[in-house]
């Protein structure tokens, strides 16, 4: 047993002291179907995923009761983040940073000085129907280790000025999220685009990617968030 579960096992007993009986129990009968899902789920990613789920579960209640909540949501997301340790002997994934869902990614954003039409546009890659999402490790990679984050929208007209301004633009950066939108493009014409974007990054430039539908434009486009 891990410092951190014990420390949660005291924690909830001392919690419960001070809430009425059926309070605690109310909410544990909320928080045990998530347990036993946790038995029966296989995988890193459903894993992920589930926990991803318990981290957005919220209730808006006394601060005892509010407190006890979030103790017994911590302490599913030990077992979560446990049960990926076990299954991942080569230690890929890092469990030990908060999972993410909306609030904590927006938490993140925040502390940039994007503006919010970039930080929504990241959030809805994040979570809105895409062709291909923006991955919730790749998002914590590039904004949490970036020191700065600054973003910049180009329209795909002319391949000569698009790659020098993909050069110009993508040249000096340490980490990015690119965000590419379509609208009844050619495949052949999103393919000039993503050599494009590969070949102006830097080899050692870590990348989060996403591929969207927007029926609004006539030409694809690209949303640059660029990490220094």
């Amino acid at each position: 047993m891990s410092d951190k579960t014990f420390s949660l096992k005291l924690r909830l007993k001392q919690m419960e002291k001070q809430l009425a009986h059926t309070t605690f129990l109310q909410i544990d009968r909320w928080i045990y179907p998530y347990e036993a899902i946790l038995k029966r789920t296989k995988g890193i990613y459903k894993l992920r995923t589930l926990a991803s789920e318990v981290a957005g579960l919220q209730l808006k209640v006394t601060n005892s009761i509010t407190n006890y909540f979030e103790m017994r949501k911590e302490q599913i997301l030990d077992k979560i983040a446990g049960k990926i340790r076990a299954n991942d002997p080569l230690r890929r994934f890092n469990p030990s940073y908060p999972f993410f869902n909306k609030a904590y990614a927006k938490k993140l954003l925040n502390k940039s000085t994007l503006g919010p039409k970039t930080k929504n546009e990241i959030i809805s890659a994040l979570e809105s129907p895409m062709l291909i999402n923006l991955n919730l490790d790749d998002f914590y990679e590039v904004v949490e280790r970036s020191t700065t984050l600054s973003a910049v929208e180009h329209t795909f007209l002319d391949k000569r000025e698009d790659t020098a301004y993909l050069q110009r633009k993508l040249r000096h950066a340490k980490h990015a999220i690119i965000i590419v939108y379509a609208n009844k493009t050619p495949l052949l014409k999103l393919q000039e685009i993503f050599e494009d974007l590969h070949r102006a990054l830097p080899s050692s430039c870590m990348t989060g990617f996403a591929l969207g539908l927007r029926k609004s434009i006539t030409c694809p486009k690209v949303l640059l968030i660029i990490g220094q």
